[in-house]
């Protein structure tokens, strides 16, 4: 616990979040104490400023922090006060919130609730604080329970996703909610172009996501145009918008941001009526946009995020488009665009200001086009995976790239140990994909444990790894996911190696025949993994 502390404390110094006067200077007369022999520390530290303990809580990854504060809340009453006074989100499953969480109702602004039905909700009044209200997958949630949310006259947000039962008179009773920002409607199947009679009436909101609400059509969008203040609009996976509904979206005078992502019913003309205000900043394009559309993007010069995710009619021609156009874009999705070659990929190359890039699935890409990537000297974020041509080379040529936090290599099938072992410079990737990267070995998993910035592992069908490597893995201190479906080296012992792990949260054992759940019994029996998959059938008894 104080040694968690002091590693937070170091990284706030770091960064300058505290200044010189703040750093922890003794409370009363005793002098100071070096914890770990770099944090000086007063000697009453069990009544640190909560100012300071905000900072340490600011400073942590959300899975550390969550742990920060149960162990916060047993140091003594100062710190269980502070703690309690921070533990600001919840998720839960299926639970009554009477009993859950009857101590930190006052200071909960963010609620997650999975498979709930109606009653659950009833003490939700009792939140006073509550601003976030996020429902998954709760078929079960009718007009009572949609009533009860009216009444939260406080909120900011809500996602209502997948919900199947939530109708166009259910959102009726939304109407109080004044305050209310953003609506996330994903999958609610049974709502229709009525729906937008109680979304026009929250004068407030400003994003709105209608994704995958296939009952709703053009009429939907243009209704929209009577809602003042909103600047993010999906309506992806909406199949019944056409070109009109693209259209009338364009119009819409605040617009910034729009997802029409797999609505098949828009075309390049949409496409292109869509991108000609130059306000908008993000924009998900329909599948069948092609380089036509791509040469129109000199009207919308404002674009930083682009996703032309399956748009596999674009070619190297509209990859010029972009880095002519665009050449501040920041965010660019390239997904399954599998016209697009070297040549395309060596275009990227002159966007210098790309953060987040991802050529998912682009088979026409190989490593000279990864080298050619290796001057984005900004990327934080790059996907390679089911780039099944490049190898070790183009995976040498990452080590350039200092900034990146995210790495994902899925199914990149001709890397070895010898291209994965060039990324160990890259101290600042939090998330590092190798699943289905067959060929590599311990050796990799052991080249890289100077990435103690990792939070998240992919090892999956990684079959020539064994409990060896998981030792390795096991010295990631911050790991909070480990995927390693399809590891059949890996036996009992090597899971058991992941026991330390503080902030471990999700481990997927799936298919590894040398596991039993025995091992999945000890990794969950101090209740910090929550999520541990063992349903293969290879899994031993």
């Amino acid at each position: 616990m104080w040694h968690l502390l002091c590693c937070s404390l170091q990284g706030l110094r770091a960064s300058h979040r505290l200044s010189t006067t703040e750093k922890l200077q003794p409370m009363h007369q005793g002098g100071t104490h070096q914890g770990d022999g770099q944090v000086p520390v007063s000697p009453d530290w069990g009544y640190l400023p909560l100012h300071v303990l905000e900072g340490a809580k600011a400073a942590m990854a959300l899975n550390e922090a969550s742990v920060l504060l149960k162990c916060a809340r047993l140091v003594n009453r100062h710190w269980s006060a502070w703690a309690t006074g921070a533990f600001d989100s919840h998720s839960c499953a299926g639970r009554d919130l009477r009993w859950a969480l009857p101590k930190f109702r006052r200071s909960i602004e963010s609620l997650t609730l999975e498979t709930v039905p109606d009653r659950v909700l009833e003490p939700l009044p009792s939140f006073p604080a509550l601003k976030h209200l996020k429902m998954f997958l709760c078929p079960e949630l009718t007009h009572a329970g949609v009533s009860v949310i009216g009444g939260l006259t406080h909120l900011a947000a809500l996602e209502l996703v997948g919900c199947d039962c939530v109708t166009d008179g259910a959102l009726a009773a939304l109407a109080p909610l004044g305050a209310l920002e953003r609506i996330n409607l994903t999958g609610c199947k049974e709502i229709t172009d009525a729906c937008m009679n109680a979304l026009t009436a929250l004068t407030a909101l400003t994003d709105v996501d209608l994704t995958a609400c296939k009952r709703l059509t053009d009429e939907c969008a243009r209704l929209m145009l009577g809602m003042p203040r909103l600047s993010r609009v999906s309506l992806s996976r909406c199949h019944l918008i056409t070109d009109d509904g693209a259209v009338a979206l364009g119009s819409i005078p605040v617009l910034r941001s729009v997802n029409l992502h797999d609505c098949d019913g828009v075309t390049d003309d949409g496409a292109v009526r869509l991108l000609a205000p130059a306000r908008l900043e993000e924009a998900h394009l329909p599948n069948r946009a092609s380089d036509v559309a791509l040469d129109s993007l000199a009207a919308a010069s404002g674009l930083n995020r682009l996703d032309l995710g399956r748009c596999r009619l674009v070619t190297d021609s509209g990859i010029t488009s972009i880095a002519r156009w665009l050449p501040n874009l920041q965010s660019l999705d390239l997904a399954l665009c599998t016209r697009m070659s070297d040549d395309g990929a060596a275009t990227l190359g002159g966007i210098t200001a790309l953060r987040e890039l991802c050529l998912w699935g682009c088979i026409g890409v190989s490593g000279e086009g990864v080298i050619a990537l290796s001057g984005l000297t900004s990327l934080e974020d790059l996907t390679l995976g089911c780039c099944q041509r490049v190898s070790d080379s183009g995976v040498a040529a990452l080590s350039a790239l200092m900034g990146l936090t995210r790495l994902c290599l899925d199914s990149c099938s001709r890397v070895t140990d010898e291209g994965t072992g060039c990324l160990a410079g890259l101290t600042r990737l939090r998330s590092l994909r190798l699943g289905g990267c067959s060929q590599i070995t311990d050796a990799t998993v052991c080249r890289l444990e100077g990435l103690r910035e990792l939070t998240d592992v992919d090892l999956s069908k990684c079959s020539r790894i064994t409990d060896s490597g998981l030792a390795a893995v096991a010295r990631q201190t911050r790991l909070a996911t480990v995927y390693l479906s399809g590891c059949v080296k890996v036996t009992d012992g090597g899971v058991r190696l992941l026991e330390p792990l503080r902030f471990l949260r999700r481990v997927d054992l799936g298919g590894c025949p040398l596991v039993t759940k025995a091992a999945k019994a000890a990794l969950e029996q101090e209740g910090r993994v929550t999520k541990t998959v063992v349903t293969h059938w290879h899994i031993r008894v």
